[in-house]
């Protein structure tokens, strides 16, 4: 492997700052301690699928390049919200109105209907006798 590719087992100040460049990017490599372990692997994995390359946790020209652009851009690979599905808006639910049927009038209520309507008769005066 070149000497300027990072990848698991390589170890010493320039995987420090690997992982210190990762962090502040939002890609969290585990313990900063200048060995690439399989955080700072997985760490790195992360990043190169987050930015659209080759996710194969190795570091080279190519990853160095997207740090460097984000970094100066004062970017950050923090993991995108996913989108917000839309639900389209309920239609209201509309129920019919029913009225109930008229009643069919019944000889009794007719015949109360009257005899409310109707003047009340007077009484006859009582006979003499």
């Amino acid at each position: 492997m070149p000497s300027n590719l990072l990848a698991l087992g390589s170890s010493g100040p320039a995987v420090k700052q690997l992982q210190q460049a990762l962090a502040a990017l939002g890609v969290n490599p585990g313990p900063i301690d200048g060995v690439f372990g399989p955080k700072t692997e997985a760490a790195v994995k992360r990043f190169q699928k987050r930015v659209g390359g080759v996710s194969d946790g190795i570091v080279g020209p190519k990853t160095r390049q997207a740090m460097k652009a984000l970094q100066e851009g004062g970017g950050s690979v923090a993991r995108p919200k996913p989108p917000v599905a839309v639900k389209p808006p309920l239609k209201p639910v509309v129920k019919p109105v029913v009225k109930p049927a008229p009643k069919p009038a019944s000889a009794t209520s007719t015949m109360a209907a009257r005899l409310a309507a109707a003047k009340p008769v007077p009484k006859p005066a009582p006979k003499r006798p």
